[in-house]
């Protein structure tokens, strides 16, 4: 429950007097467990041999002998005979490593790893995902990885040199004359693969030829359902100015659809995708989102083909413009698979392009690891939570194309440091230190880390490099100085907190329109677009002078992200006494229901996803670039707490889909 008026600092130092006393683990407020403040770090060492291995074996020597005296054992994890020096330093030992999938047994009583791999880049990622979600928080986890240089993959070399053979064969068919339902499914097909980014130019060369005749493609089209929804998602989708005009022809004089339409599972499929791209006012969509919801539930209530029955489920557990895009890629290309009803030169192209961007990923994964290890914020601070794997994750939803590297890396250092501070506002810090924080970020001044406690120093110190780090990597390419942009973000979210601190603190139930103006910052979705803006290849110097921190588009893509939150975490952070989220809000003010607060969430996310779906037009490809993550900053929201809090409390749902994207390969 929310401490009460006077209670000044109770939280933090309750908290802080446990950790000191030790006697085991104590309950985190966003679930798991915060270990007592002193736990023995797990160091994981992964090894690659070679010139970076007796490198590796001194660092894990001297991990190992901390551990000292009887507990101290050894035990051989050699994928490979004859490997030399693996071991866990440890109270358990046996004879022989176990197999992968009872290492979380061993989770318990190991303190320090040595493992040697052959395939070292899926088997540390894995390690590092059931770390992460065995562990819990139990205990500090390090983890050291020795670099290597890249050396050539002569597979890769191969699949390289077809990839840039069945590209050019599908600019052809982008280009070879064709009907337009055939010319709309084939961008469908890119776009669903993952493969349109390497078409851009030409599918919108081909989009315009669409839209610039659009009455005669009407005519051409008739009372072709599905081809007529299609071409309207996929202009909607690129910016293009298209009415919901064009299903007039399609709906009968009572306003209904016509009778001979009603049952082509096809076309009811293609529609319902389509009027999740409704804008404000377009009356036509929102009755069809309603009106193909339930045919479509009364179409499975009967003998569907086992494919149509496939799809039908998909689109009604999620439509296509609320999903992650990569997550729908990989559904996609298997469902592509099984049915065999597509191009197979577009198919083998996305299976490549697949795992050649899983393999770009798995390298930046590796990269920001190494960071996160050296920075030792998990280890100096173990009542945060460690999402480095999660954090990541994030960000791959928001931007997956290699071209975002930089953002991407980037972005999973703030996300990482944003839970991090979090969880101080949240768990750990007094009232007091809170103000001394969140001062020390807005003036952005080191010589303020006088006045702050130690666990406040090095996180401040954290956030402080790795932002001018940041900032340095775009002044040293582009002359351009974003720190006044990057300080103002943090300092926003960091007031934004503070707020929500002092209502905790106070016992205070905002009113719902008072709560959303403060949780559009506090979650970071201004600072995820901050960060997107500012690290862009394609900003200018008169880009960055019109800089404005939170455009409507920002407003709206942070207000799902926000409502999608409160969804999935709400009912557990109001049992263990966090700040009343959205839900309670609405519930308090109103004296509603839980359900009836509910229902009305549901509609604000309906709405400003309207409000979104208003706004895709673009003029430039900065623009374009923009908009695109602030559509997959809820998207991702989605994905996330679609069925409860995966990112707080991750669950088997996260972790597959995190495997299947950054771990399991596509095979071909």
């Amino acid at each position: 429950m929310p401490v009460a008026n006077g209670d000044e600092g109770a939280r933090g130092e309750r908290i802080r007097k446990e950790g000191a006393q030790g006697g085991g683990v104590r309950p985190h407020r966003r679930g798991g467990y915060m270990a007592p403040v002193g736990s023995p770090t797990l160091t994981v060492v992964v090894g690659h041999g070679g010139a970076a291995y007796s490198h590796a074996c001194a660092k894990a020597a001297r991990a190992a002998s901390r551990c000292g005296g009887a507990a101290q054992r050894r035990l051989r994890l050699c994928s490979r005979e004859g490997d030399e020096g693996c071991f866990v330093a440890g109270p358990s030992g046996c004879d022989g490593g176990p197999p992968l999938d009872s290492f979380k047994i061993f989770l318990d009583t190991w303190k320090y790893i040595w493992l040697e791999h052959d395939d070292v880049e899926l088997l540390w990622i894995y390690m590092r995902l059931a770390l992460d979600r065995c562990l819990s928080a139990d205990c500090p986890l390090e983890v050291f990885t020795p670099s290597m240089p890249p050396t050539a993959n002569p597979v890769e070399e191969d699949n390289a040199r077809r990839m840039g053979k069945l590209t050019e064969d599908v600019k052809q068919l982008i280009y070879r004359k064709k009907g337009i339902e055939d010319q709309l499914q084939l961008i469908d097909h890119l776009r669903q693969l993952g493969a349109a980014y390497h078409f851009k130019e030409d599918i919108k060369d081909a989009l315009w030829t669409i839209y610039d005749s659009m009455e005669e493609v009407s005519m051409l089209l008739k009372d072709n359902l599905h081809a007529t929804a299609l071409m309207f998602r996929l202009l909607r989708e690129h910016g293009f100015a298209v009415s919901e005009g064009v299903f007039n022809r399609l709906i009968d004089e009572k306003g209904n659809l016509k009778a001979s339409l009603r049952h082509q599972t096809e076309g009811l499929v293609s529609l319902y995708e389509a009027s999740h791209l409704a804008k404000e006012g377009e009356h036509v969509l929102e009755e069809a989102i309603n009106f193909t919801t339930k045919q479509l539930k009364s179409l499975m209530e009967g003998s569907l083909e086992p494919h149509l029955r496939e799809h039908v489920t998909h689109a009604l557990e999620l439509p296509l413009n609320w999903r992650m895009p990569r997550l729908q890629t990989r559904w996609f290309i298997e469902a592509c698979q099984r049915e065999a009803n597509i191009n197979p030169v577009l198919l083998e192209l996305a299976k490549l392009d697949f795992n050649r961007v899983q393999s770009i990923q798995q390298r930046e994964l590796r990269e920001v690891s190494s960071w996160w290890s050296n920075l030792g914020l998990a280890q100096r601070l173990p009542f945060s939570r460690d999402r480095l794997m999660e954090s990541y994750f994030w960000t791959v939803g928001w931007a997956f194309e290699p071209q975002f590297a930089r953002y991407r890396e980037a972005q999973t250092k703030a996300i990482c440091l944003i839970t991090i501070i979090d969880d101080v506002y949240d768990v750990y810090g007094t009232m007091d230190e809170l103000e001394l924080f969140t001062d020390a970020v807005d003036r952005w001044d080191v010589n303020a880390m006088d006045k702050l406690p130690e666990y406040m120093k090095i996180c401040f110190l954290a956030l402080f490099n790795t932002t001018n780090d940041t900032a340095y990597n775009v002044t040293k390419e582009k002359g351009l100085d974003i720190i006044p942009h990057l300080k103002k973000a943090w300092a926003d979210l960091c007031k934004a907190s503070m707020v929500e601190a002092r209502w905790y603190h106070q016992g205070y139930t905002p009113n719902l329109e008072e709560y959303w103006e403060n949780a559009l910052v506090s979650i970071a979705g201004p600072l995820a677009l901050t960060l997107a803006y500012c690290t862009s290849d394609d900003v200018t110097r008169e880009a960055l002078d019109g800089f404005q921190s939170c455009p409507e588009i920002a407003r709206w893509s942070s207000m799902i992200f926000r409502l999608c939150d409160d969804w999935g975490t709400s009912k557990d952070e109001l049992r263990r006494g966090d700040v009343p989220k959205s839900i309670e809000c609405h519930m308090h003010e109103n004296g509603v229901s839980e359900d009836a607060a509910r229902e009305h969430i549901r509609q604000l996310i309906r709405g400003n996803w309207r409000a979104i779906n208003g706004d895709r037009s673009f003029t430039s490809c900065f623009e374009e670039n923009l908009k695109m993550i602030a559509i997959n900053i809820p998207r991702m929201a989605h994905c996330m707490y679609q069925y409860g809090d995966g990112y707080g409390k991750p669950d088997g749902v996260i972790e597959d889909r995190i495997r299947s994207l950054l771990i399991e390969p596509k095979l071909m």
